[in-house]
Protein backbone atom coordinates (compact mmCIF):
# COMPACT_ATOMS: atom_id res chain seq x y z
CA UNK A 1 0.00 0.00 0.00
CA UNK A 2 1.59 3.18 -1.05
CA UNK A 3 -0.45 5.18 1.56
CA UNK A 4 0.80 2.87 4.74
CA UNK A 5 3.55 1.29 3.32
CA UNK A 6 2.04 -2.10 4.27
CA UNK A 7 2.37 -5.22 1.79
CA UNK A 8 0.14 -8.45 1.01
CA UNK A 9 0.95 -11.87 -0.15
CA UNK A 10 3.70 -14.12 0.43
CA UNK A 11 4.41 -15.57 -2.90
CA UNK A 12 6.08 -14.32 -5.85
CA UNK A 13 7.00 -16.14 -8.93
CA UNK A 14 10.96 -16.72 -9.89
CA UNK A 15 11.02 -13.26 -12.53
CA UNK A 16 9.30 -11.23 -10.12
CA UNK A 17 11.48 -12.00 -7.32
CA UNK A 18 14.73 -11.68 -9.57
CA UNK A 19 14.44 -9.43 -12.38
CA UNK A 20 16.23 -5.89 -11.27
CA UNK A 21 19.88 -6.74 -11.94
CA UNK A 22 20.32 -4.30 -15.30
CA UNK A 23 18.41 -1.09 -13.27
CA UNK A 24 20.02 -1.53 -9.87
CA UNK A 25 22.92 -1.93 -11.61
CA UNK A 26 22.50 0.80 -13.52
CA UNK A 27 21.14 2.75 -10.40
CA UNK A 28 24.55 1.77 -8.44
CA UNK A 29 26.35 2.55 -11.50
CA UNK A 30 25.10 6.62 -11.55
CA UNK A 31 25.33 6.47 -7.66
CA UNK A 32 28.35 4.98 -7.14
CA UNK A 33 27.31 3.38 -4.37
CA UNK A 34 27.07 -0.80 -5.19
CA UNK A 35 24.21 -1.74 -2.65
CA UNK A 36 21.61 -1.64 -4.96
CA UNK A 37 23.24 -4.10 -7.68
CA UNK A 38 24.53 -6.29 -4.60
CA UNK A 39 20.69 -6.63 -3.24
CA UNK A 40 19.57 -7.32 -7.05
CA UNK A 41 22.37 -10.07 -7.48
CA UNK A 42 21.84 -11.06 -3.87
CA UNK A 43 17.76 -12.03 -5.37
CA UNK A 44 18.69 -13.54 -8.49
CA UNK A 45 21.20 -15.57 -6.50
CA UNK A 46 19.03 -17.36 -4.22
CA UNK A 47 16.67 -18.34 -7.07
CA UNK A 48 19.85 -19.76 -9.13
CA UNK A 49 20.79 -21.56 -5.20
CA UNK A 50 17.30 -22.80 -5.36
CA UNK A 51 17.95 -24.91 -7.97
CA UNK A 52 17.57 -28.90 -8.41
CA UNK A 53 20.31 -31.43 -8.93
CA UNK A 54 20.08 -31.33 -12.33
CA UNK A 55 20.27 -27.31 -12.58
CA UNK A 56 16.44 -25.85 -12.85
CA UNK A 57 14.99 -23.77 -10.47
CA UNK A 58 11.17 -23.82 -9.78
CA UNK A 59 8.63 -21.26 -10.45
CA UNK A 60 7.14 -19.68 -7.30
CA UNK A 61 9.46 -18.92 -3.78
CA UNK A 62 7.89 -17.39 -0.44
CA UNK A 63 8.94 -14.24 0.13
CA UNK A 64 10.03 -14.26 3.91
CA UNK A 65 12.10 -17.88 3.41
CA UNK A 66 13.33 -17.32 -0.01
CA UNK A 67 12.43 -21.14 -0.63
CA UNK A 68 10.80 -23.02 -3.88
CA UNK A 69 7.44 -23.49 -3.06
CA UNK A 70 7.26 -25.86 -6.28
CA UNK A 71 8.71 -28.48 -8.55
CA UNK A 72 7.49 -26.73 -11.97
CA UNK A 73 10.17 -25.50 -14.29
CA UNK A 74 10.07 -23.61 -17.42
CA UNK A 75 12.02 -20.87 -19.44
CA UNK A 76 8.78 -18.71 -20.08
CA UNK A 77 6.17 -16.77 -18.44
CA UNK A 78 6.96 -16.50 -14.54
CA UNK A 79 10.53 -16.90 -15.75
CA UNK A 80 11.30 -15.25 -18.46
CA UNK A 81 13.29 -12.24 -17.14
CA UNK A 82 15.30 -13.69 -14.57
CA UNK A 83 16.94 -15.99 -17.39
CA UNK A 84 16.86 -12.82 -19.56
CA UNK A 85 18.81 -10.43 -16.82
CA UNK A 86 21.31 -13.07 -15.62
CA UNK A 87 22.45 -13.28 -19.07
CA UNK A 88 22.02 -9.22 -20.39
CA UNK A 89 23.39 -8.30 -16.96
CA UNK A 90 26.48 -9.96 -17.77
CA UNK A 91 26.90 -8.33 -21.27
CA UNK A 92 25.90 -5.10 -19.62
CA UNK A 93 28.32 -5.02 -16.62
CA UNK A 94 30.84 -8.21 -17.45
CA UNK A 95 30.21 -9.36 -13.78
CA UNK A 96 32.11 -13.57 -13.91
CA UNK A 97 29.52 -14.35 -11.00
CA UNK A 98 26.19 -13.61 -13.37
CA UNK A 99 28.16 -16.03 -16.80
CA UNK A 100 29.01 -18.58 -14.35
CA UNK A 101 25.16 -18.56 -13.25
CA UNK A 102 23.94 -18.27 -17.12
CA UNK A 103 26.15 -21.01 -18.48
CA UNK A 104 24.77 -23.94 -16.75
CA UNK A 105 20.83 -22.46 -16.63
CA UNK A 106 21.34 -21.74 -20.73
CA UNK A 107 22.67 -26.34 -20.27
CA UNK A 108 19.72 -27.03 -18.44
CA UNK A 109 17.08 -25.33 -20.24
CA UNK A 110 18.37 -27.26 -23.48
CA UNK A 111 18.68 -30.32 -22.06
CA UNK A 112 15.34 -30.65 -20.12
CA UNK A 113 13.12 -27.80 -21.64
CA UNK A 114 13.94 -28.16 -25.07
CA UNK A 115 10.95 -30.24 -26.67
CA UNK A 116 10.57 -31.51 -30.26
CA UNK A 117 6.58 -31.94 -31.37
CA UNK A 118 6.08 -33.17 -35.05
CA UNK A 119 8.96 -31.50 -36.04
CA UNK A 120 9.38 -27.97 -33.77
CA UNK A 121 11.11 -27.11 -30.99
CA UNK A 122 9.07 -25.87 -28.03
CA UNK A 123 10.25 -25.07 -24.25
CA UNK A 124 8.11 -27.34 -22.00
CA UNK A 125 7.40 -27.07 -18.52
CA UNK A 126 9.22 -30.39 -16.62
CA UNK A 127 9.40 -31.25 -13.03
CA UNK A 128 12.65 -29.55 -11.47
CA UNK A 129 13.89 -32.63 -10.05
CA UNK A 130 13.29 -35.49 -12.82
CA UNK A 131 13.60 -33.15 -15.67
CA UNK A 132 10.01 -35.36 -17.14
CA UNK A 133 8.21 -32.70 -18.83
CA UNK A 134 4.82 -32.29 -17.41
CA UNK A 135 3.37 -29.24 -19.55
CA UNK A 136 3.47 -28.88 -22.91
CA UNK A 137 0.75 -25.20 -22.40
CA UNK A 138 3.44 -22.15 -23.66
CA UNK A 139 2.41 -18.37 -23.67
CA UNK A 140 1.80 -15.51 -25.70
CA UNK A 141 5.45 -14.29 -23.50
CA UNK A 142 7.29 -17.24 -24.24
CA UNK A 143 8.57 -16.32 -28.00
CA UNK A 144 11.10 -13.75 -25.80
CA UNK A 145 13.19 -17.04 -24.99
CA UNK A 146 14.26 -16.99 -28.77
CA UNK A 147 15.89 -13.65 -29.26
CA UNK A 148 17.96 -14.88 -25.36
CA UNK A 149 19.12 -17.66 -27.12
CA UNK A 150 20.04 -16.25 -30.66
CA UNK A 151 21.70 -12.91 -28.13
CA UNK A 152 23.97 -16.06 -26.35
CA UNK A 153 24.85 -17.23 -29.25
CA UNK A 154 22.65 -20.28 -29.77
CA UNK A 155 21.31 -19.53 -33.33
CA UNK A 156 20.01 -23.22 -34.02
CA UNK A 157 18.38 -23.41 -31.23
CA UNK A 158 16.74 -19.91 -31.00
CA UNK A 159 15.50 -20.21 -35.19
CA UNK A 160 13.99 -23.64 -34.85
CA UNK A 161 11.91 -22.23 -31.82
CA UNK A 162 11.16 -19.16 -33.90
CA UNK A 163 9.96 -21.31 -36.78
CA UNK A 164 7.45 -23.04 -34.70
CA UNK A 165 6.27 -19.75 -33.45
CA UNK A 166 5.98 -18.36 -36.57
CA UNK A 167 4.07 -21.09 -37.97
CA UNK A 168 1.73 -20.55 -35.31
CA UNK A 169 1.26 -17.34 -36.03
CA UNK A 170 0.48 -17.63 -39.47
CA UNK A 171 -2.15 -20.45 -38.96
CA UNK A 172 -4.02 -18.08 -36.71
CA UNK A 173 -2.95 -14.43 -38.65
CA UNK A 174 -1.94 -13.65 -34.85
CA UNK A 175 -0.63 -15.59 -31.66
CA UNK A 176 -3.09 -16.78 -28.98
CA UNK A 177 -2.38 -16.28 -25.61
CA UNK A 178 -1.90 -19.82 -24.79
CA UNK A 179 -1.60 -23.06 -27.08
CA UNK A 180 -0.80 -26.61 -26.41
CA UNK A 181 1.82 -27.57 -28.60
CA UNK A 182 1.69 -31.23 -27.72
CA UNK A 183 -2.33 -31.37 -28.90
CA UNK A 184 -1.61 -28.66 -31.09
CA UNK A 185 -4.94 -27.07 -29.48
CA UNK A 186 -5.26 -23.26 -28.18
CA UNK A 187 -6.31 -22.78 -24.83
CA UNK A 188 -6.86 -19.23 -24.30
CA UNK A 189 -7.35 -17.38 -27.85
CA UNK A 190 -6.63 -14.20 -27.16
CA UNK A 191 -3.94 -11.99 -28.09
CA UNK A 192 -2.88 -8.91 -26.17
CA UNK A 193 -0.56 -6.85 -28.85
CA UNK A 194 2.44 -8.41 -27.36
CA UNK A 195 5.98 -7.72 -28.27
CA UNK A 196 7.91 -10.97 -27.59
CA UNK A 197 7.77 -12.60 -31.21
CA UNK A 198 8.66 -9.11 -33.25
CA UNK A 199 11.51 -8.66 -30.55
CA UNK A 200 12.89 -11.69 -31.34
CA UNK A 201 12.33 -11.58 -35.09
CA UNK A 202 14.38 -7.78 -34.17
CA UNK A 203 17.26 -9.98 -32.76
CA UNK A 204 16.91 -12.87 -35.71
CA UNK A 205 17.07 -9.96 -38.06
CA UNK A 206 20.14 -8.42 -36.80
CA UNK A 207 22.18 -11.65 -35.66
CA UNK A 208 21.53 -14.00 -39.02
CA UNK A 209 21.39 -11.05 -41.51
CA UNK A 210 18.90 -13.91 -43.16
CA UNK A 211 16.18 -11.61 -45.38
CA UNK A 212 13.16 -14.19 -43.87
CA UNK A 213 13.21 -12.61 -40.99
CA UNK A 214 12.29 -9.17 -42.60
CA UNK A 215 9.88 -10.68 -44.51
CA UNK A 216 8.26 -12.29 -41.69
CA UNK A 217 8.39 -8.82 -40.15
CA UNK A 218 6.58 -7.28 -42.67
CA UNK A 219 4.30 -9.70 -42.54
CA UNK A 220 3.56 -9.53 -39.06
CA UNK A 221 2.82 -5.38 -39.17
CA UNK A 222 0.77 -6.06 -41.71
CA UNK A 223 -1.37 -8.70 -39.65
CA UNK A 224 -1.63 -6.48 -37.05
CA UNK A 225 -2.98 -3.38 -38.83
CA UNK A 226 -5.50 -5.77 -39.88
CA UNK A 227 -6.77 -7.36 -36.92
CA UNK A 228 -6.10 -4.99 -34.42
CA UNK A 229 -6.43 -1.37 -35.74
CA UNK A 230 -9.15 0.44 -35.04
CA UNK A 231 -10.43 4.38 -35.85
CA UNK A 232 -8.63 5.10 -32.63
CA UNK A 233 -5.47 3.05 -31.24
CA UNK A 234 -4.90 -0.14 -31.83
CA UNK A 235 -6.94 -3.16 -30.18
CA UNK A 236 -6.36 -6.50 -28.02
CA UNK A 237 -8.06 -9.15 -29.94
CA UNK A 238 -10.23 -11.19 -27.57
CA UNK A 239 -10.37 -14.55 -30.04
CA UNK A 240 -7.36 -15.20 -33.01
CA UNK A 241 -9.68 -17.51 -34.79
CA UNK A 242 -12.73 -14.70 -34.81
CA UNK A 243 -10.43 -11.70 -34.54
CA UNK A 244 -13.02 -9.93 -32.50
CA UNK A 245 -11.67 -6.97 -31.00
CA UNK A 246 -11.58 -6.16 -27.42
CA UNK A 247 -11.83 -2.41 -26.13
CA UNK A 248 -8.53 -2.16 -24.42
CA UNK A 249 -4.66 -1.94 -25.37
CA UNK A 250 -2.05 -2.61 -23.57
CA UNK A 251 0.89 0.63 -22.69
CA UNK A 252 3.47 -1.95 -23.92
CA UNK A 253 2.08 -1.94 -27.44
CA UNK A 254 3.56 1.55 -27.83
CA UNK A 255 6.87 0.98 -25.37
CA UNK A 256 7.94 -2.07 -26.45
CA UNK A 257 5.89 -3.76 -29.74
CA UNK A 258 6.30 -0.84 -32.02
CA UNK A 259 9.86 0.07 -31.18
CA UNK A 260 10.95 -3.49 -31.87
CA UNK A 261 9.03 -3.00 -35.57
CA UNK A 262 10.70 0.47 -35.82
CA UNK A 263 13.99 -1.20 -35.17
CA UNK A 264 13.71 -3.81 -37.52
CA UNK A 265 12.51 -1.99 -40.39
CA UNK A 266 15.17 1.04 -39.85
CA UNK A 267 18.20 -1.12 -38.91
CA UNK A 268 19.44 1.99 -37.05
CA UNK A 269 23.16 1.32 -36.48
CA UNK A 270 22.69 3.23 -32.89
CA UNK A 271 21.21 0.06 -31.93
CA UNK A 272 23.52 -2.57 -32.74
CA UNK A 273 23.78 -5.69 -30.49
CA UNK A 274 27.24 -5.39 -30.25
CA UNK A 275 27.42 -2.75 -28.21
CA UNK A 276 23.61 -2.52 -27.33
CA UNK A 277 21.54 -4.15 -24.65
CA UNK A 278 17.85 -3.81 -24.16
CA UNK A 279 16.39 -4.38 -21.02
CA UNK A 280 13.55 -6.95 -20.24
CA UNK A 281 10.69 -3.52 -21.38
CA UNK A 282 13.11 -2.60 -24.27
CA UNK A 283 15.02 0.21 -22.59
CA UNK A 284 18.41 0.50 -24.61
CA UNK A 285 21.62 0.32 -22.30
CA UNK A 286 25.09 1.07 -24.13
CA UNK A 287 27.23 -1.43 -22.88
CA UNK A 288 30.58 1.03 -23.25
CA UNK A 289 28.88 3.85 -21.17
CA UNK A 290 29.38 1.22 -17.95
CA UNK A 291 32.52 0.20 -16.04
CA UNK A 292 32.04 -2.95 -13.97
CA UNK A 293 34.00 -1.52 -10.89
CA UNK A 294 31.91 1.34 -10.45
CA UNK A 295 28.78 -0.93 -9.86
CA UNK A 296 30.42 -4.17 -8.07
Amino acid sequence: NLRTGASRGDTVCAAEAASYLIEFGVLSYYTQNPRYYQVAKACTRRVFDSRSAIGLIGKDYDVTSGACLDHDSLAGCYVDSYYEYIYKAWRLFHDPELKAMWDPSLAAINRYLATTRKGELWYAMADSITGKVKDTTVTLWDPYLVGLLACAGDLDHAARSYSAWDRLWRVNGLLPMGYDFSADRIVNPKYYLNPELIEACYYMICLTRDPRYGADLRQYYADIKKYCRTDAAYAHVADVVSKRQSDEMSTFFIAETLKYFYLGFSRDPAFDLDHVVFSTEAHPFVISHFSADRIR
